[in-house]
C-alpha cells in the first residue's frame, strides 16, 4: 500500500512520518527530490534527495520526475522509478511518501489506490510560530509559506483521513491505527 501524508508548512509532517516509520513494523518511506539546501539535521537520502536545480532539470528532461513543482523558489519532485519499485515490490513492505496538497492532487490521478492522510494543526496560530522562529529559511520564504497556510488547509476536505496533530505521539499513533485498518481492509479483500 502506498500513503501520502501532507500538511500545511511548519505542521510537524517529516518529524510525524520518521517517527512512523520507526514505530510501524513492514513502513518504509519513498523519498522527494528537491533543489534546496539541507537544513540543520536533514540527511541526504533519508529527508530528500538534495540535487542541484541542473540535475533536477536533467531529471524530468529524462522523464525520472514523475510531479514536481516550485514552491518557494525550490524545486521539489517526486522520483517515478522509486514508485514504480515501491508499488511493484513483494518487499512486505507499504510505503509512506510526504507531498504537498497539489502534488497529492497529481499522484493521486496517477496512483489512484493510494490513501491519503492529511496532518491539521490543532491551533493555526502554532504554524505562524513556528515559521517565524525558523532561522535557517530566508524571511521572503517564510511570510510565503505563512501566506499559503489557509489555502493548504482547504485541501484537507479531499484527502481519504485527517489527523490533528496535538502532539507527535498522538498523531503517530492515529496514523498508525489508520494504516492497521488499511492493512486490515486490504487482507479481507483479498
Amino acid at each position: 500500500m502506498l500513503f501520502i501524508v501532507s500538511a500545511p508548512s511548519a505542521a510537524g509532517k517529516t518529524t510525524i512520518v520518521n517517527e512512523l516509520v520507526h514505530r510501524v513494523p513492514g513502513l518504509a518511506r519513498l523519498t522527494t527530490a528537491t533543489t534546496r539546501a539541507p537544513r540543520e539535521g536533514e540527511i541526504d537520502g533519508r529527508d530528500y534527495h538534495f540535487v542541484s536545480r541542473e540535475e533536477f532539470f536533467r531529471m524530468i528532461g529524462a522523464g525520472e520526475i514523475v510531479e514536481w513543482k516550485e514552491t518557494y523558489g525550490n524545486y521539489y519532485g517526486v522520483p517515478g522509478a522509486a514508485v514504480e519499485r515501491a508499488i511493484r515490490s513483494n518487499s512486505g513492505f507499504d510505503f509512506v511518501i510526504i507531498l504537498d496538497v497539489y502534488g497529492r492532487e497529481e499522484f493521486v490521478r496517477r496512483w489512484p489506490s493510494c490513501v491519503s492522510i492529511f496532518i491539521m494543526p490543532a491551533e493555526a496560530h502554532e504554524l505562524y510560530e513556528r515559521l517565524a522562529s525558523r532561522a535557517d529559511s530566508p524571511q521572503e520564504e517564510i511570510r510565503a509559506r505563512v501566506a499559503r497556510i489557509d489555502e493548504e488547509l482547504a485541501f484537507a476536505a479531499s484527502y481519504d483521513y485527517i489527523v490533528v496533530n496535538r502532539s507527535v505521539d498522538q498523531a503517530v499513533a492515529e496514523i498508525a491505527g489508520i494504516i492497521t485498518r488499511c492493512r486490515e481492509m486490504r487482507g479481507a479483500a483479498r
